[in-house]
């Protein structure tokens, strides 16, 4: 998935709701210093961009701020 707008993968049209949404997950990677798609240990990869919602709507901003792996 990575940069890609999950609504793309639904309904295979690009718009410029997709190109807002990659452009997103590219200043998650700036701010973080994470990759689109990230290990957090053995696991399976995770999304930047489904990480960082979960966290904010946890009030986990901190996590985020951390420009580890």
């Amino acid at each position: 998935m990575g940069y890609l707008d999950p609504e793309y993968l639904q309904e295979r049209q690009l718009t410029e709701k997709s190109d807002v949404y990659s452009f997103g997950v590219v200043l998650l990677e700036l701010i973080t210093g994470k990759t689109a798609i990230y290990h957090d240990g053995p696991k399976e990869g995770k999304s930047l961009a489904s990480s960082f919602l979960l966290a904010m709507k946890d009030g986990g901003r901190e996590t985020f701020h951390d420009r580890g792996g």
